[in-house]
């Protein structure tokens, strides 16, 4: 089943309207910035709280490059979500950035 893809100027709109976003990246790779409002849950567990997001709307979906969102964007849209990936990632987002920060232990020091 082939994932709807959504480009980077659908998502500065869906972004802009206050849209549902899922950084799908690891915790450690939150370091370099998130999109401001996304959903950080990373990718292996995914699985275990997809019943924690919203099925009431479409949910854009993020990683660093567009792989990772592509395989949660596929597992969302089984369980019946409206989910698509974000071709490119974050490599791809020139948007302003927010730095959340990490628990103790995640940030390498």
């Amino acid at each position: 089943m082939a994932v709807s893809q959504m480009n980077m100027t659908d998502f500065i709109a869906h972004w802009e309207q206050g849209g549902f976003i899922l950084d799908v990246r690891e915790p450690e790779e939150h370091i370099l910035g998130v999109v401001p409002g996304a959903f950080l849950l990373p990718l292996g567990r995914v699985v275990a709280h997809a019943h924690t997001l919203p099925k009431s709307e479409r949910v854009a979906v993020i990683c660093r490059s567009g792989q990772r969102s592509d395989q949660a964007a596929a597992y969302l849209c089984q369980l019946g979500f409206d989910a698509v990936n974000v071709q490119g990632g974050m490599l791809a987002w020139n948007g302003p950035l927010s730095f959340p920060e990490l628990p103790r232990g995640m940030s390498g020091t």
